[in-house]
């Protein structure tokens, strides 16, 4: 039987735990030291560290010299220092003694590992280990400030021989990170979600502020069970010159794989640029590759490209304003790094701007590294040698305009880099900068000239390279297009056309990317969200938004800016928004268009908007400020907002496309609360979504009976106001809650008829109702209000007993349209009685009639209610009621013809409300009525109310008049 000397092997495994021991001393020696030159430890934090460390090796050395005497003294004392141990016939297989040891090692601590105690007395004099509490406390420090390999982390915390316990797949593995992966931190973890492989890599958030990306936490399954694991969180290292993925074919095959499997998804994308495709992998770190599968990787170029679509579009001044936002926010640097390394990945302007974006951080640190010096470190060789190129580039583009002063190298630089600018243009802003040099009163008028030149969007390739790239393929633009109304049907509700006319105009852009903007005008009353849609037009076109009001202005120069000579002299006000946007293809979206006042009886603001509209115009925009510079316009969508298209300037309005947005019906009303509305005042209270509900008769209720609107604002605020009476319950637990105290969407508090009145007491809103029985001579108009309210108005005809001859009095504040009106409408009645009948009545009533509209404190004008006017005439004529519960609505002319009017909806909508079942109108409008009952079917449904068309006064005469007499009236 082979045995071994105990002496011998007790003062072996003395040494060779020493050598372990004093090699991860030297380790993490130098991995605080990397920490500290990194700036992730501070000078403070390494001295403390390496105090404790130099602690570790002076009881080391203790520890070691008191074992060795031991050793040595038992032994000359006792005859065991001559004692062997049997071992069976490992020694005949090994005959090196040292290799003999290291094997006896290695199987008492993996038996050891496994529970397995096959030599106890061996096994237990091999893990006699004097260092035990210096190990522990290594292994403590170095799980807090990390290791200098990962070998170094796996062997402190799983053993010596850790490898043992795991697949051959897995240890190859952990050899390569072994040589780029830096552990940070470790710990023992039990997650509640287990992780179905022994060995798992995820993506983390920089672990600190110097370190930009690549960091990740590797996760061990810890052998012999399944819910606790091992979490390494660190970095990997930069390889700039992509060693590992270049070389992967031969060295790491699995890498390789991947690769060309994210190169082979990467290719059916055709919605993402080639040669950004083709970029953004070679400059990969190796991390992406090891930590990211396939799809993940995909959905990370996916994310960048948006990105890098949205930097290229803005100005210089904007991507600055991106690169610095969040100056003092911990994901700063990330950010910045960002941006960098897409910019690029692009063209010549992008990795110039890059240059200039890249030199604000020369002039911050973090900690005691210059910002700019941590950026660089993580790009790649190729986006470093492209980074070191800029500045020449910039220096000698320079160079070539003109000398470069301390002053305004900054100014000159952005001119320099700008390449859509013109060269007039360029030239113009040079001379300001050179103005600037001379110390003058004007400075800050001249740099406000420079600055803006210079942040406004130039067109460029650029600005159709997103449509031409889609465009470029049938399939890309149909998901283009369908997604683009997805978009808009989940923010914005209803108002087909309009999303109609928007996706047709995308649509051209497609086919051709050069083609010009559009000037579009949305006409409605207030409230129903034309505001809304023009602001998510922009954000499904993945453009920018600039909004300007008009309500209340009559100074030109608000648009076009003043004449440069003047003092305080500024830009108008087109220019600097289309600045702000930062993007030739822009929507530029004009408010309340029809409030635009006139100025010395002429309408600058119209004049001006005339010009910018013409597609032949717009292109050489001028702003008086910058004198002979001119603006190209042509890309950008303008749309106006109004309510009453009758105050527009004709010729403006036919260089506008109309699109018309009508009011919005009970039901839609509904759908918009539910969908909408309860969401945003959820949001709004930090209540869950759900937890508070409307059944939709409460909200008709509170749509018919507090709101009289054709939008959605007064709706908004009602039910802002309920909410706000909750929130007061909730916080008292009072009312409500009491009853209902935790709400959730599975258990939701419900609003009734009760709680609405409650908390926005009776209702307010004053509605017109039909009059109590049927009188001669009083009839029910309807009538229409910009804001998109309807309703009823009283028309009443009575004999005039003033005066001497016949004549109609007009009270009721009745406008020069209305009262030419009612004068049509008794001529029309007159011309269709029977003259003898006619004549009887002057007779009677030698003073001619009074006719009176109610509410004489509101104005009333239109011609709509000229078929009332007559029927009423007729009615007081021949002395005959008028059903009560009827109304109409149509113009008439002399020969008692009813012809078409707008507004119907509005007015049968108030008409309805105000107890109205039975309403005429002119069969012109009879499109209208079909479009009505096809929108709201639940208004016009023939049984609580019904509508007839009319072509005659006759026609109406039939349904209206009680008793009515063909008799009484001329055959035609």
């Amino acid at each position: 039987m082979a045995t071994i000397p105990v002496k011998d092997f007790k003062i072996y495994n003395l040494q060779n735990e020493y050598r372990n021991l004093a090699t991860f001393l030297q380790n993490i020696q130098f991995h605080i030291n990397r920490r500290n030159d990194m700036n992730s430890l501070t000078v403070t934090e390494k001295n403390q560290h390496l105090k404790n460390i130099d602690e570790m090796l002076r009881n080391m050395n203790t520890t070691y010299n008191n074992h060795l005497m031991k050793i040595c003294e038992i032994d000359s004392d006792d005859e065991s220092g001559e004692q062997l141990f049997e071992i069976g016939e490992l020694a005949n297989k090994i005959s090196d003694d040292q290799n003999l040891y290291l094997e006896l090692r290695k199987m008492a601590s993996v038996s050891k590992d496994l529970g397995i105690g096959s030599n106890d007395k061996l096994q237990n004099m091999i893990l006699d280990n004097p260092f035990l509490e210096i190990k522990k406390k290594l292994m403590n420090l170095g799980n807090k400030v990390g290791f200098r390999t990962l070998n170094d982390c796996l062997k402190l915390n799983l053993g010596e021989y850790y490898d043992t316990m795991l697949d051959n797949e897995i240890i190859d593995l952990l050899k390569l990170y072994n040589d780029i992966f830096i552990p940070i931190e470790a710990q023992i973890i039990k997650p509640r979600k287990l992780f179905n492989k022994n060995l798992t890599l995820r993506k983390i958030s920089p672990l600190t502020e110097t370190l930009i990306e690549s960091c990740c936490e590797i996760i061990i399954r810890k052998e012999n069970t399944t819910k606790s694991y091992f979490s390494i969180k660190g970095y990997f290292e930069i390889d700039s010159l992509n060693i590992f993925v270049r070389t992967s074919q031969i060295c790491y095959n699995f890498i390789y794989t991947k690769k060309k499997e994210i190169e082979e998804l990467l290719s059916t994308r055709t919605d993402i640029d080639d040669r950004f495709k083709r970029l953004y992998v070679r400059n990969s770190p190796i991390s992406d590759f090891l930590i990211l599968d396939s799809e993940s990787y995909i959905e990370q170029i996916e994310k960048d490209y948006t990105q890098f679509r949205h930097f290229k579009k803005l100005s210089f001044m904007n991507k600055m304003k991106e690169f610095v936002k969040d100056i003092n926010d911990i994901d700063c640097i990330q950010n910045m790094y960002n941006i960098i390394k897409l910019l690029l990945l692009g063209s010549d302007e992008n990795i110039n701007e890059a240059g200039l974006l890249f030199g604000i951080t020369k002039d911050r640190k973090e900690g005691d590294e210059i910002v700019s010096n941590l950026i660089y470190r993580n790009l790649s060789y190729v986006s470093q040698i492209k980074l070191r190129k800029t500045s020449v580039g910039i220096k000698n583009e320079l160079e070539k305009i003109k000398s470069l002063t301390i002053d305004d190298i900054d100014l000159k630089k952005h001119i320099a880099i700008n390449k859509n600018m013109p060269d007039y243009v360029k030239k113009l802003a040079m001379e300001k900068i050179e103005e600037m040099k001379a110390s003058n009163n004007e400075y800050y008028k001249q740099l406000l000239y420079v600055k803006t030149l210079v942040n406004y969007p130039w067109p460029s390739e650029d600005d159709d390279m997103m449509f031409r790239d889609i465009g470029s393929s049938k399939l890309k633009s149909q998901e283009f297009l369908n997604d683009f109304v997805k978009r808009l049907d989940n923010n914005v509700y209803g108002h087909k056309d309009c999303k109609s006319t928007f996706k047709e105009l995308l649509g051209r852009w497609l086919t051709n990317p050069t083609s010009f903007g559009s000037a579009i005008g949305l006409v409605g009353p207030p409230g129903v969200g034309k505001t809304l849609i023009a602001k998510q037009i922009g954000k499904a076109l993945d453009i920018p938004f600039v909004q300007i009001t008009l309500g209340g202005q009559n100074d030109g120069e608000i648009l076009h800016g003043h004449g440069y000579t003047y003092s305080g002299a500024q830009p108008g006000i087109i220019i600097k928004k289309m600045a702000e946007a930062g993007s030739a293809r822009c929507i530029m979206y004009f408010d309340e268009l029809d409030k635009a006042s006139k100025k010395h009886d002429s309408n600058e603001i119209f004049n001006i908007l005339i010009h910018l509209t013409d597609p032949n115009m717009n292109s050489e925009f001028q702003d008086r400020f910058f004198q002979e510079v001119k603006f190209p316009l042509d890309k950008v969508i303008f749309i106006f907002s109004y309510n009453d298209s009758e105050l527009i300037d004709r010729i403006l309005l036919d260089r506008i496309e109309e699109i018309p947005i009508s009011s919005y019906s009970s039901n839609d009303k509904v759908k918009i609360t539910k969908d909408f509305l309860l969401k945003e005042a959820s949001n709004a209270f930090n209540l869950e979504e759900g937890s508070i509900k409307i059944d939709d008769d409460v909200t008709k209720f509170l749509i018919e009976e507090y709101t009289n609107e054709a939008g959605v604002r007064e709706l908004k605020r009602k039910i802002e106001k309920i909410f706000s009476k909750l929130n007061i319950d909730n916080i008292y637990e009072q009312g409500i809650y009491k009853k209902h105290p935790n709400p959730t969407p599975e258990n939701p508090l419900i609003i009734d008829k009760d709680t609405v009145i409650e908390y926005l007491s009776k209702p307010r809103v004053s509605v017109q109702n039909i009059h109590s029985k049927d009188m001669v001579g009083v009839i029910n108009g309807m009538y229409a209000t910009d804001n998109g309210s309807g309703g009823i108005i009283p028309i009443q005809v009575y004999p005039n007993h003033t005066g001497n001859k016949f004549n109609l009095k007009l009270t009721g504040y009745q406008k020069k349209v209305m009262r030419e009106s009612v004068k049509t409408a008794f001529t029309a009645a007159t011309q269709i009685i029977k003259p003898d009948i006619v004549e009887q009545f002057k007779l009677n009533n030698p003073s001619g009639l009074h006719i009176h509209t109610p509410n004489g404190g509101t104005p009333k004008d239109g011609p709509s209610a000229g078929c009332a006017f007559g029927t009423a005439f007729i009615s007081r004529i021949l002395n005959k009621k008028i059903r009560k519960n009827i109304a109409m609505t149509g113009e008439i002319d002399t020969t008692g013809k009813v012809t078409k009017i707008g507004g119907l909806q509005y007015k049968l909508t108030g008409a309805k409300k105000a107890g109205v079942t039975f309403v005429m109108v002119s069969k012109e409008n009879e499109e209208d009525v079909t479009n009505i009952k096809k929108d709201d079917p639940e208004l016009i449904d023939g049984k609580i109310l019904k509508v007839v068309l009319v072509d005659k006064l006759q026609d109406v005469l039939k349904h209206s008049l009680i008793g009515y007499s063909a008799g009484d009236f001329i055959k035609n």
